[in-house]
């Protein structure tokens, strides 16, 4: 199996299992917990889901991304469609929200830290390199090297 087809696959297993445990946390507790919760998962599912479409992207470019995406949704409900379509489909409701709630970007932000934590830990432990989103190059008549040791003029 290639390494691009692999990490589509535990993007997709990773979206599959947050799915689960997002509707776990809002079947089985109430109040902050399931609020809280919920924008916590809700912010790992849109990582899986940068993922799935672009499994190569860098580990600083997925957490700005996801981190735009959620705040995107988040203040789209200053606006009435999320609630009005929220009305309508409960895909909807889950997807993009009704109301608007400033603790919400929070809840997001420590979803993408802690889901870009854990991906440099599963990264980390299946490559053994410390500079995950900078791999070594080949550099003509030099060999193998990282981008610190180019910087540094390490041979």
């Amino acid at each position: 199996m290639t390494l691009f087809l692999r990490r589509r696959l535990t993007a997709a297993l990773w979206l599959v299992l947050t799915g689960i445990a997002g509707l776990t946390v809002r079947a089985g507790s109430e109040g902050a917990v399931a609020k809280v919760g919920g924008d916590v998962l809700y912010a790992v599912a849109v990582y899986a889901v940068v993922l799935l479409i672009r499994p190569r992207t860098s580990r600083r470019a997925a957490a700005g991304a996801v981190t735009l995406i959620c705040w995107g949704v988040e203040f789209a409900q200053l606006t009435p469609f999320p609630a009005e379509a929220s009305q309508h489909s409960a895909p909807a409701r889950l997807l993009l929200g009704s109301t608007f709630y400033p603790a919400d970007l929070a809840a997001y932000l420590i979803g993408v830290l802690l889901t870009t934590a854990v991906r440099t830990a599963l990264l980390a432990a299946q490559s053994g390199d410390e500079d995950l989103d900078h791999p070594p190059r080949v550099i003509a008549g030099v060999g193998l090297r990282t981008d610190a040791e180019i910087a540094d003029g390490t041979q």
